[in-house]
């Protein structure tokens, strides 16, 4: 009634009777098609309240969300690593409060130069999520190893580095503690290999010529018979035989008869093709595998062998010792088909060398079919 709307106008002050003054020319504009009406303002404000709202809530939910990471995150402007974010993780690593990181450049922690120019120039080129092994420094100045992710974030208007890391020294301290295992296993694997490769030479040769042995000549005789005759090419062996070595023994002993077989073996060492098979046979019996050459060849080489060695001279301690060889040569096919058959005749042709005077090459017989 009368009496509400005084009191009403009594009560309103200067400035509360303008906006009802703005609100009722308002309306009147509105109903006469101008401007927008308070109504229409009024959803303009709280449309921007809800978005404002919204805004806050989203930024708190992604704040919650870096505040409980399990890891430290650092925000930085890209031009100038002035950090615009930090979260509790990163600032009790770098033993800094949030709010003073804040607004600041963030310290040099990179443990090597020009580390954060490569992840930058990185991040540029990938524009994704880049992951890479780096050192930065605590605030102690303790360097440490840091699985780091990274990406550009804002690019259209002020480039921002989103940057993650984790601590990754024990990790890194296990792999290079696996590398050095790796590295020693490697070292005793290679060891070993030489110690078998030691074991399995002292296996096939024979200790004081250093030449072939028995056993390893059984075993290649048979194989090199057998590739002659897939292959169709001679094979030879050369039975030689010191003459006269018992009285050497008995005149100068042992280890001058020792000094003469090693000297001989080196003899024929140096002599012998990178194909040839030299060892010795047994006492002072030397056999000589020749694949490939037939028996005029073998012959020759026998008989260059036999020359040679008779003017050699083994110094043994004040003396100098000399001796001559008895050789018998056979050859694949002619003289055998099979190594015992090969070493028969060998020897055979030896014997009739000895027989004959000794310091002489004979051959063997022709196989009889």
């Amino acid at each position: 009634g009368p009496e509400v709307q005084y009191s009403l106008n009594h009560n309103l002050t200067r400035d509360g009777r303008s906006i009802l003054c703005e609100w009722s020319n308002a309306i009147l504009r509105d109903e006469a098609g101008g401007p927008p009406s308070v109504i229409a303002l009024a959803a303009d404000v709280t449309e921007r309240e809800r978005v404002r709202a919204a805004l806050q809530d989203s930024e708190q939910r992604y704040r919650t969300l870096l505040e409980t990471a399990p890891f430290p995150v650092v925000i930085t402007r890209l031009r100038d690593s002035l950090v615009t974010y930090i979260n509790q993780r990163a600032a009790t690593c770098f033993q800094v409060s949030q709010e003073e990181a804040v607004g600041r450049h963030a310290p040099d922690y990179w443990d090597e130069p020009g580390q954060r120019l490569r992840l930058i120039e990185e991040l540029r080129q990938k524009q994704v999520v880049t992951d890479m092994e780096v050192r930065l420094r605590d605030a102690a100045g303790q360097p440490f190893w840091a699985l780091l992710s990274a990406r550009i974030l804002l690019e259209e208007q002020e480039p921002l580095a989103f940057v993650s890391f984790n601590n990754i020294n024990e990790r890194k301290a296990a792999e290079e503690a696996l590398q050095a295992l790796n590295g020693e296993l490697a070292y005793r694997l290679q060891e070993i290999n030489l110690l078998q490769a030691r074991l399995q030479e002292q296996a096939t040769r024979d200790a004081l010529t250093g030449l072939y042995n028995r056993r390893y000549l059984d075993e290649t005789l048979e194989r090199e018979v057998a590739r002659a005759q897939r292959e169709g090419y001679p094979l030879a062996v050369a039975l030689l035989d010191i003459d006269h070595f018992k009285q050497l023994n008995d005149t100068y002993g042992h280890r001058a008869g020792d000094e003469m077989l090693r000297q001989l073996g080196h003899f024929l060492q140096a002599r012998a093709r990178s194909g040839d098979v030299p060892c010795r046979y047994g006492g002072e019996e030397f056999l000589l595998v020749l694949p490939g050459l037939d028996l005029e060849t073998a012959c020759q080489r026998a008989e260059e062998w036999r020359a040679g060695f008779a003017g050699l001279t083994v110094n043994f301690g004040s003396l100098a010792l000399q001796a001559t060889l008895s050789a018998g040569v056979a050859c694949y096919p002619g003289h055998g088909k099979s190594a015992d058959a090969l070493v028969d005749a060998a020897d055979a042709a030896l014997y009739r060398a000895k027989a004959g005077g000794r310091n002489r090459v004979e051959v063997a017989g022709a196989v009889e079919e």
